[in-house]
């Protein structure tokens, strides 16, 4: 073999050891940067090679029972239907007034004083209950403080006699409290005190004639007088009809002196508030 040859094949078996030795670290670099299979693909969870990884469960929000239903936030229908508290109500028609005025027309009863008008002294008057005449009544309501009123009365009683009318007025003033009230109704307590005559009207047992001492059997009625001056109780009932106009049951029970008598008074009107 010539010279020229054998150095030939030597660089040739050079050049195929140099790249052998660049082909195997090549490989050696790319072996120790990829994971083995046994090596986890998450920290603490370990992944087998035929294993397929397993998507993490999706945790739905926890729902109310208003989001279900299809509600949005904010104040629901059962909040906005909810009752108004107290201090929100309309108030009453009285409540809500500080003066009014009231004109009735009543009737009453009673036990009377004997103290008859036209007889005097010559007649005697049956015991028991005897009806009153017919009476009006014209009152103002004044506002003090809350449900409690000033009521000055005016009541005046007439007697219809064969050729006139007897004509007696009593003034009164009271105190009212309402102690029940609502939108429409309102009941009321009152007590006070005034001046004036009572009229009744008393059967007549007998009359004796003067001077000469008959005794005369007579079917008569007179007046019994009863007062001058009285107090009284009473109790009431407002319904309001509209803003501004009630409908009043009234009564009134007074004790009079010094002519000892007991008198009842049932009053139906109409009153209006400002």
């Amino acid at each position: 073999m010539s010279r020229t040859s054998l150095g030939a094949g030597l660089a040739c078996l050079l050049v195929c050891a140099s790249l052998s030795a660049h082909g195997f670290e090549a490989d050696s670099t790319v072996g120790d940067d990829a994971p083995e299979a046994g090596d986890t693909a998450l920290d603490g969870d370990a992944v087998s090679p035929g294993d397929e990884p397993t998507a993490a469960p999706i945790v739905e929000p926890a729902v109310g029972d208003e989001a279900r239903s299809g509600r949005l936030d904010g104040p629901s229908e059962q909040t906005a239907l909810e009752a108004t508290p107290a201090s929100q109500l309309p108030p009453s028609r009285r409540q809500a007034s500080r003066f009014g005025v009231m004109i009735g027309a009543g009737v009453g009863f009673g036990i009377p004083a004997d103290n008859v008008v036209v007889y005097g002294d010559l007649a005697s008057v049956q015991s028991g209950v005897a009806f009153a005449p017919p009476h009006l009544q014209l009152q103002a309501r004044v506002l003090l403080v809350d449900r409690l009123h000033l009521v000055p009365v005016l009541r005046t009683q007439f007697t219809f006699l064969d050729s006139s009318v007897d004509v007696r007025p009593m003034g009164s003033l009271r105190l009212r409290y309402d102690v029940a009230r609502s939108e429409r109704l309102t009941g009321y307590l009152q007590a006070g005190g005034g001046y004036g005559y009572a009229v009744h009207l008393v059967p007549l047992d007998d009359i004796y004639v003067a001077p000469d001492g008959r005794r005369l059997l007579v079917e008569d009625r007179d007046r019994a007088l009863a007062g001058r001056g009285h107090v009284g109780l009473g109790a009431g009932l407002d319904v309001g009809l509209s803003d501004r106009l009630g409908l009043v049951v009234d009564t009134w029970v007074m004790a009079l002196f010094p002519e000892a008598a007991l008198a009842i008074d049932l009053t139906l009107g109409l009153a209006v508030d400002f």
